[in-house]
């Protein structure tokens, strides 16, 4: 659905635009282009060219477009880790996108244990390779005095997520909770992809802030709390590019920021 989807924003928006999908689709894309060029012509009685919208198939074009950084505007990468890294280190040209997507759930001490249970269980199997899938969630250290942080990762872990927990959280937990350790090599910028994600005690939200603003990729992060100062210094404090209070991080979505995409 990708196609259709940036050919209209592109369109609506009056920009021309080319287009390379994936090798996979590309019969189904040709066949997308065509119906998206013969419907511009036709609904502009031909003062639009068809060519405002044009389809681009093999790498060998990209690498030349990539040089045009004199006349391309933009380039907005969707894919990969490893396709969006190549496009911003072979070109001039101004990239709009993110390479990684390290999403966070800070667990306030002042919250509603039920809702936080439901939005990490939505944020993390909702989709689990998707780019604003939650990876690490921060545990306020006041959570684990009356064993709410108990309760919470039993009801997660009880609907299939794998939990990994650096070693202040696993201390707190004792020998009642067997969790895996956290990986040694990419620590909490893991990005899983999958049902596993990270956990980890802090202070405040301070400390919940420093963390993610050190940690993050700058996607999505939340914080689960009723507490209105905390929100606002939550809000205001992390440099992220969608900061959510008491929703889940799947939310950062363009079809639900109502942008058609």
């Amino acid at each position: 659905d990708c196609l259709p989807q940036i050919a209209a924003l592109s369109i609506k928006s009056g920009n021309g635009l080319l287009l390379k999908g994936g090798k996979e689709a590309r019969m189904s894309c040709r066949f997308l282009h065509k119906l998206i060029t013969q419907a511009v012509e036709k609904a502009t009685k031909g003062k639009v060219s068809s060519g405002v919208v044009s389809l681009v198939e093999t790498r060998q074009e990209i690498a030349q477009l990539l040089s045009l950084d004199h006349v391309i505007d933009l380039v907005i990468p969707r894919g990969s880790y490893g396709l969006v890294n190549f496009i911003k280190s072979h070109t001039k040209i101004p990239v709009l996108g993110h390479a990684d997507g390290i999403c966070h759930i800070f667990l306030d001490t002042d919250l509603d244990v039920a809702m936080a249970i439901r939005l990490i269980i939505d944020a993390k199997l909702n989709y689990a390779a998707a780019c604003n899938a939650v990876e690490n969630v921060l545990f306020h250290e006041g959570l684990f005095e009356d064993g709410r942080a108990g309760k919470i990762l039993a009801a997660v872990r009880k609907e299939g997520i794998q939990v990994h927990a650096s070693k202040e959280i696993s201390q707190l937990l004792g020998k009642d909770t067997t969790c895996a350790a956290i990986p040694a090599d990419t620590g909490f910028s893991t990005e899983y992809g999958d049902n596993r994600m990270s956990i980890h005690v802090v202070k405040n939200v301070s400390a919940a802030m420093r963390h993610i603003n050190e940690f993050g990729s700058g996607h999505t992060d939340c914080i689960v709390t009723n507490n209105k100062d905390n929100v606002e210094a939550f809000l205001t404090g992390v440099a992220s590019a969608c900061v959510f209070h008491n929703a889940s991080t799947r939310f950062a979505d363009g079809f639900r920021f109502g942008l058609g995409a």
